[in-house]
């Protein structure tokens, strides 16, 4: 197995271990209460869960356009993990949606989740691979000053 691999299943454990420690937090018997509150305002479960998808996706897409973030507790990776457990999580409560209720042609919505979970865990490799490649090149760098000096 490749080096790129091996780190998706180390972020899927890490998520799976997420997942296991905010279970413990909320408390609830029904682990995904805090996605069905949408319902109080009308909205189905897995629509407040793209809803909250969607906010990450902001996030990730202003980071991108100012390669920084302000609010330095939830980093790059942590969002995109966060992008990856809402479409899991959307997969899981949506599995009482009628099918009929979607008019896409050749994917399901749940499909759409899941390649989203998987694009989102994918982008935190290439995320890593980058910042490590940064830290090398800058390191080569300050090596070839220091020859020169």
């Amino acid at each position: 197995m490749n080096e790129q691999s091996k780190r998706f299943y180390e972020i899927l454990e890490t998520i799976k271990n997420l997942h296991d420690a905010k279970k413990h937090d909320y408390g609830n018997t029904d682990i995904f209460a805090n996605f069905r509150l949408s319902e109080l305002a009308g909205i189905p479960a897995w629509q407040g869960s793209v809803v909250r998808m969607g906010d990450k996706y902001a996030r990730i897409s202003n980071f991108i356009k100012k390669n920084d973030f302000k609010f330095k507790e939830e980093s790059i990776k942590d969002t995109l993990m966060d992008m990856a457990i809402y479409s899991l999580i959307t997969i899981r409560i949506s599995n009482f949606i009628k099918k009929n209720d979607f008019k896409f042609k050749e994917e399901s919505i749940k499909d759409t989740l899941m390649d989203m979970a998987i694009y989102s865990l994918i982008t935190i490799v290439l995320y890593e691979e980058e910042m490590f490649n940064a830290h090398v090149k800058q390191f080569e760098e300050g090596e070839k000053n220091d020859e020169h000096s």
